[in-house]
């Protein structure tokens, strides 16, 4: 009997790019047009007004893009 074989997950890839991924942020960002995005070292900033519900799909869209962080502390919840 063989012992199994180990697998390793696919390294994480972060985007050190702000060009690169400034750009990407702006085209996911049209689909929020109450919020702006700003990209520095590898963080997306973003201050606006968003729905609850939207942040999360804000959230996760923005984290698939891989920036090293991403700052929600400037969006205020509309009720």
């Amino acid at each position: 009997m063989s012992a199994p074989v180990a697998t390793t997950p696919a390294p994480i890839t972060v985007s050190n790019n702000d060009a690169t991924l400034g750009a990407a942020v702006n085209t996911f960002m049209k689909d929020f047009p109450s919020v702006q995005a700003s990209v520095k070292d590898g963080i997306i900033s973003v201050t606006g007004t968003l729905e609850q519900a939207k942040i999360v799909t804000l959230k996760q869209g923005l984290d698939n893009l891989n920036p090293k962080k991403v700052d929600l502390s400037g969006i205020v919840v509309k009720k």
